[in-house]
């Protein structure tokens, strides 16, 4: 009987270990545009940038929601890193952004200024852009563990500016087809659900691996 206590001790002792996942869909699976109230009926979902600025009558926001996310519901989130690459700067920097979780589903080649689908400021996060052709790293490590450990729905993230006037900024899309190495990512640092352990004189009274309490 002590040999098979030894067998059945060996899955008890692995320990989950923190894994890292980069999320970069291609223009097919890429889900990222962006609105503005100058054209509210105007989607711009197949353009390769996504705009982000204000001046005293317009605004620019830019929507990005990485589907493949959802298959992380359940995980522990360490560290969520959106990363996008800065293609153009217009106007004095730096030049402060926000980003929040989106409140409400959108399509990508449907969405308008006027179908704005709205953010929840609660988990907002701001960055600083100062110059252009370089990465931007945003942290949404609060955002990305609202929906995974939470089970909250994922609507994405949008990215505004209603601080800076006259001064904009754009990031590289998930259609811009010269090179995917520009492409949106998100860098999700997790552990994995693991199984609670379970004693033998717990398998003994019918208490099988794996199972709670």
């Amino acid at each position: 009987m002590r040999r098979l206590a030894v067998i059945l001790a060996i899955p008890l002792a692995l320990a989950a270990g923190a894994d890292q996942v980069t999320i970069q869909p291609d223009a097919a699976a890429g889900r990222d545009t962006f609105i503005t109230n100058l054209y509210p009926n105007t989607n711009y979902g197949t353009l390769d940038y996504l705009g982000v600025g204000c001046n005293d009558s317009f605004h620019i926001d830019s929507l990005i929601r990485f589907s493949a996310l959802d298959a992380y519901i359940g995980v522990r989130v360490d560290s969520a890193v959106l990363s996008l690459y800065i293609s153009t700067v217009t106007g004095a920097t730096p030049q402060d952004g926000y980003c929040a979780a989106v409140l409400d589903p959108w399509g990508e080649l449907e969405v308008t200024w006027h179908g704005n689908p709205g953010r929840d400021n609660v988990w907002a996060t701001d960055y600083e852009v100062y110059v252009e052709k370089v990465w931007i790293n945003i942290d949404v490590t609060a955002i990305v563990a609202d929906w995974l450990e939470n089970d909250r729905d994922n609507f994405g993230f949008c990215l505004y500016n209603r601080v800076d006037p006259e001064r904009s900024h754009a990031f590289i899309s998930s259609d811009y087809a010269d090179d995917a190495y520009y492409h949106p990512k998100l860098i999700l640092d997790y552990e994995p659900q693991t199984i609670e352990p379970a004693s033998w004189g717990e398998i003994k009274n019918g208490r099988k691996l794996g199972e709670s309490r």
